[in-house]
């Protein structure tokens, strides 16, 4: 990226096997700028496939290029709001995402760049742009898919805001510094 880097994001996506829901077409990028003030979506984001992922145990669609398109991706449903005026975490987390990207602008991208699939064994690792757009078919084999995910942004391109709690969204910018080569290797 050009300069020092943070953890902005941590967290794993499992897909249960029989019930691992579908994920609409979204970008990761319209949640962080809409909801936590981020300036820029310079930011990439690290997978690294804890189980194997392969086409039946829902493997995340990517539209190749749509990181460099122009299209909106705030054009989801309403979050859905607690009695209390507040939103419902699971317009973050669960597969009823608050920002989707509209079936013709899918459509309009996937004609013009392509679809492909991620899939592989364990170990895997897979990177991409926060707003690249991406989603996943339903789990409906007897594979769980697991899959970590760390989100790194430029150390100058920090949340303005968050309402979203702290284990969705880093407060700590301080660049991650690298290991020493005696660090790296292992006894």
């Amino acid at each position: 990226m050009g300069e020092s880097v943070y953890v902005y994001q941590f967290k794993i996506n499992m897909k249960s096997a029989f019930c691992g829901e579908a994920w609409p077409w979204h970008n990761d990028y319209v949640f962080w700028d809409q909801e936590d003030g981020l300036r820029r979506p310079d930011a990439v984001t690290f997978g690294l496939f804890l189980t194997e992922v392969n086409e039946f145990n829902g493997p995340m669609h990517f539209i190749p290029g749509s990181h460099i398109e122009k299209y909106d991706a705030r054009e989801g449903a309403s979050a859905d709001r607690a009695a209390d005026g507040s939103e419902d975490l699971n317009s973050f987390v669960g597969a009823n995402l608050k920002y989707t990207i509209a079936p013709r602008q899918i459509t309009r991208l996937a004609r013009d760049n392509g679809m492909a699939a991620a899939q592989g064994p364990i170990g895997t690792i897979l990177l991409f742009h926060s707003r690249t757009a991406h989603c996943s078919p339903p789990n409906l084999s007897p594979y769980p898919r697991n899959i970590l995910f760390i989100t790194y942004c430029p150390v100058t391109n920090v949340a303005t805001r968050s309402t979203r709690p702290h284990f969705l969204v880093s407060r700590d910018a301080t660049a991650l510094q690298p290991l020493a080569r005696e660090q790296l290797l292992l006894h």
